[in-house]
């Protein structure tokens, strides 16, 4: 049910359960989590192959409304949650092109990391 009308304290406690933490994995979970998570990025499973279908839909429409909203064609974009930077094949190496992604070991070892300008 929306909070449309809740008293300010009432936002205040919730606001207050944030930033939640995660308990910390043993090194076997976290090696598996990370692997599963980097499969999930690089789109090896067969689910994430089809969410790739409506991502690469997303970011042709980013890329046409980042050009049409700029009369020189330079946009500047801000991809929060960069992963694996699987996406820069949709984005066109024209744009200042800016990530933020916490977990580096995903875009180390890619090529692409040479197209964005900073991390």
């Amino acid at each position: 049910m929306p909070m449309l009308n809740a008293p300010a304290a009432d936002i205040e406690a919730l606001l207050n359960k944030f930033p939640k933490e995660r308990p910390q994995l043993s090194p076997e979970m976290a090696t598996v989590h990370l692997s599963i998570l980097k499969a999930n990025r690089e789109r090896t499973t067969a689910l994430s192959k089809l969410s790739n279908l409506l991502e690469s839909w997303m970011h042709r429409r980013i890329v046409s409304a980042a050009k049409s909203a700029t009369m020189d064609k330079q946009a500047r974009i801000l991809e929060i949650g960069g992963g694996t930077l699987n996406h820069l094949k949709f984005e066109s190496n024209i744009y200042h092109y800016d990530v933020i992604e916490p977990l580096n070991d995903h875009y180390d070892d890619k090529p692409q990391k040479s197209e964005v300008n900073n991390f």
